[in-house]
């Protein structure tokens, strides 16, 4: 049945995609109806084109005949699963693609769409050239996220080269001026071909021997190359065992010198960085929130091995004010360190949002310093690597609050895909702060 192919799942969960762009949100195909082969190509779509989208709308658009918004959004779907297909997925025969496609188009409620389909996903399909390098001067030259590139029959891409970025890499115009402007055109490159990288799953904590691992440069760090249920099996097998990358891995240990009591975890979401801090402070006690009670369930979980963290709701934590002696601060922010993992942030980053960001931070960070005892410190953590929410905010946090910097470290992505996953890290920064012993 065509309600429970690989296509029609993916189809779907791309239209409603389309109705949110760019503002994605995190989910996955429905999977419930499929065989293990096709929920994993449900799943590759997909991944294609959140990882792609504007490469392919850029293949798309020239031939439609209504804008780009005007387009229903179950058409738009088809179109951009079908042209995922035939330029990034050579696996997949073309005319099984189109065909299907075609197909689905009634199921997707977009009967009279049939025609266009065929059309337009033809039209692409004659756009796929020879594998070979890629050259970002060049209009008909995409790279590929294995490494190299794909030679296009045509040019279709933008002659002015940050445009063209945009639209070979698939990262939102907005950024890519942003990270020209701070950093010019080779790190803007380098940092736009890192976000299509297949961001490899790193552990620590693991056994030397796990199977399926092997060493990342990043000291106690493993690369894991197995299937999800190998991944349960070593981290149920290992529990001090977690998932993180190197970057991220390093937000705790900046701590290490300290010896606090009390430490609350203000942002904990899942409580990576809250295991850490057990694992680090053993001797302290740690209170864990996140505003989100998916995240807290989660919580719940881990507190469940560390006798020393307490999970609360976030509004409980103002009875620890001025008792606090280190808060960590793991805030909401762009993401723009790891558009390789989360492929939902390539396209919403602009100054609006950057705004909003850069404010949301700064309530987090004034709701929250109260806690924090004379002495105390804060630790404050992004993934970002965007000056506003970085170093900025730490001028912000010493110029109206009473703290001094202490240590600070901003991590560049590195890796690529032309490079192997041992070299792969994300982007972040990280910063210690001490409160005045002084009353104010």
């Amino acid at each position: 049945m065509i309600e429970s192919s690989a296509r029609f799942a993916a189809a779907q969960r791309i239209a409603r995609q389309i109705r949110r762009f760019p503002d994605l949100e995190i989910a996955q195909p429905d999977e419930s109806s499929l065989s293990q082969r096709d929920a994993a190509l449900a799943h590759a779509i997909t991944d294609v084109v959140l990882r792609r989208w504007l490469t392919l709308r850029t293949a798309i658009e020239p031939h439609l005949q209504k804008p780009w918004p005007a387009l229903d959004p179950s058409v738009t779907a088809l179109l951009l699963t079908t042209a995922a297909q035939l330029l990034f997925m050579d696996r997949i025969p073309a005319h099984a693609a189109v065909h299907e496609a075609v197909e689905l188009a009634p199921a997707m409620g977009a009967a009279r769409a049939g025609g266009l389909i065929n059309a337009i996903s033809r039209r692409v399909s004659e756009l796929r050239g020879s594998p070979g390098s890629w050259d970002p001067s060049r209009t008909d030259s995409i790279p590929a996220a294995e490494g190299g590139g794909l030679a296009l029959n045509r040019g279709i891409l933008s002659e002015d080269p940050l445009i063209r970025l945009s639209q070979a890499t698939s990262i939102g115009i907005a950024t890519i001026r942003r990270w020209h402007r701070d950093r010019g055109w080779e790190e803007a490159l380098r940092r736009a071909r890192h976000s299509l990288t297949h961001a490899p799953t790193i552990i620590f904590g693991a056994p030397s021997d796990s199977p399926c691992c092997s060493p990342h440069r990043e000291q106690g760090a493993m690369v894991f190359r197995g299937d999800r249920t190998s991944l349960k099996a070593l981290l149920s097998s290992a529990p001090p065992a977690r998932v993180q990358d190197p970057t991220s891995a390093r937000a705790v240990p900046i701590t290490r010198a300290l010896s606090p009591g009390l430490i609350v975890d203000a942002c904990a979401g899942r409580g990576t960085k809250t295991r850490q801090l057990a694992e680090l402070h053993p001797h302290a006690r740690i209170i864990a929130t996140d505003i989100d009670a998916r995240r807290r369930s989660a919580l719940t979980e881990v507190a469940q091995s560390y006798p020393q963290v307490e999970v609360v709701p976030p509004g409980s934590l103002q009875r620890e004010t001025g008792a606090v002696d280190l808060l960590l601060l793991d805030v909401p922010c762009s993401n723009s360190g790891v558009l390789a993992r989360r492929l939902e942030a390539r396209y919403r980053l602009n100054e609006r949002s950057m705004k909003d960001l850069v404010d949301l931070q700064r309530q987090i960070i004034a709701d929250h310093v109260s806690l924090v005892r004379p002495g105390g410190h804060l630790c404050y953590a992004t993934c970002s690597i965007e000056p506003e929410e970085n170093q900025r905010q730490v001028e912000w946090i010493m110029k109206w609050h009473p703290f001094s910097l202490t240590a600070s470290h901003s991590s560049e992505v590195e890796g690529g895909p032309d490079e192997t996953d041992e070299c792969y890290q994300d982007g972040g920064f990280v910063a210690l702060l001490e409160r005045s012993a002084a009353k104010h």
